[in-house]
């Protein structure tokens, strides 16, 4: 098990989040992996409770960790600049974003990191899938449910967003939601380089 959690773990499909379990009512959400991310799960990091969890069902190709991820023998190793982080640089990272931003500034900024990571923009007006449940963003954003659902009741209100059932959001005006973002541009500055966070 010690082996495993040190190994490269490479989704190829589906989507898997990576935690930290506080307690059994409370949760932080690292990241949120898409087919062709690796994460590491490291018994070394010092981190408690920290696990994979798959989002949607999902397979996940785990490589040794003396091992690199393009020399695993996995159908994925070919790919190029797969995203890559250690669970201690996401923590530090997400705990930096998320005590700086505002609730709206902090949804904002995941509809844009969504959109850019699964959607080719075209115009002003797109549709983001949403596979999470609503908790699982919350978790995501340092939030609590029902502040994550005021803050979208407001976007739609607006009319800066449309919510489709349960797992789609209608951007109309990319731009708006850019102007609540303080990290728009760095976000679209991402979205044109390899994909390097997991």
């Amino acid at each position: 098990a010690a082996d495993a959690k040190r190994a490269h773990h490479r989704v190829a499909a589906g989507l898997v989040s990576v935690e930290i379990v506080l307690s059994p009512e409370r949760r932080q959400i690292l990241s949120f992996n898409r087919p062709g991310d690796t994460f590491i799960l490291s018994s070394e990091t010092g981190l408690v409770g920290l696990q994979a969890r798959a989002i949607v069902p999902s397979t996940v190709w785990v490589c040794p960790s003396d091992v690199s991820v393009e020399g695993c023998d996995c159908p994925l190793a070919h790919l190029a600049a797969p995203r890559s982080r250690s669970a201690p640089w996401q923590l530090w990272q997400h705990s930096v974003v998320l005590g700086r931003l505002t609730a709206e500034e902090r949804v904002t900024t995941f509809l844009l990191e969504q959109l850019h990571l699964t959607t080719s923009i075209a115009g002003e007006r797109t549709r983001v899938s949403l596979p999470m449940t609503r908790q699982d963003i919350a978790d995501y954003l340092g939030l609590n449910a029902d502040t994550l659902s005021r803050v979208l009741a407001r976007l739609q209100t607006s009319g800066t967003i449309a919510l489709e059932g349960r797992s789609g959001v209608d951007i109309r005006r990319i731009a708006d939601v850019e102007a609540l973002s303080p990290f728009a541009n760095m976000l679209k500055h991402l979205a044109g380089t390899p994909r390097m966070h997991a």
